[in-house]
């Protein structure tokens, strides 16, 4: 997913400098990390080559949060950037909302940037196709969102280059509805 390939010795140098701020990062994480003093992480729900996706607590409102956690070790800053102000722009219903974004300590002077999105209960359709077929119908409302979220995206001049089962979240409100919700993310 990177935009360009790196020499091999510097590739290699950059992975091992991500092993130990991923290991840094899982010993803060339980240890109960928080961050912006209010956001306290929980369990890992998602991982990415550039980052790790926690459950989290918003200790502040008393509410479950989506923690993307940037690896501090990875330097493409820039692209950081770039997305945290494509997600602040960004505003649809089929689309995961972006609530809070900052900088955090994770340990031995560390710094890593993270965004705080609303936690999307539910399966990816990654983990709902692998229990089965899906009917008819729910394939084409999961369709029918994900048509509105990249039309939306396209008319503010986003691509998303990523859209894959494993980003596409499936609602589930608790509630049995007959209609199937998902929401685009990353």
């Amino acid at each position: 997913q990177s935009a360009g390939e790196e020499p091999s010795g510097s590739k290699s140098a950059d992975n091992q400098l991500q092993l130990e701020t991923g290991a840094r990062v899982a010993q803060a994480v339980s240890s109960g990390l928080l961050l912006a003093g209010r956001y306290r992480l929980e369990v890992p729900i998602g991982y990415g080559g550039m980052s790790t996706v926690y459950r989290a607590t918003d200790e502040a409102l008393g509410r479950l949060v989506a923690v993307k956690l940037y690896n501090s070790g990875t330097a493409d800053q820039g692209r950081q950037s770039a997305e945290l102000q494509v997600l602040a722009g960004l505003d649809h219903h089929s689309l995961v909302h972006l609530i809070d974004a900052g900088v955090a300590a994770v340990g031995d002077g560390q710094e890593a940037r993270f965004l705080v999105m609303a936690l999307i209960v539910g399966p990816t359709l990654q983990q709902r196709i692998a229990d089965g077929p899906l009917a008819a119908r729910n394939v084409g409302e999961i369709g029918y969102d994900m048509a509105e979220a990249l039309d939306y995206i396209h008319a503010n001049n986003v691509i998303h280059r990523d859209i894959k089962p494993s980003n596409i979240l499936l609602i589930d409100y608790g509630n049995d509805a007959q209609r199937a919700r998902a929401k685009l993310t990353d």
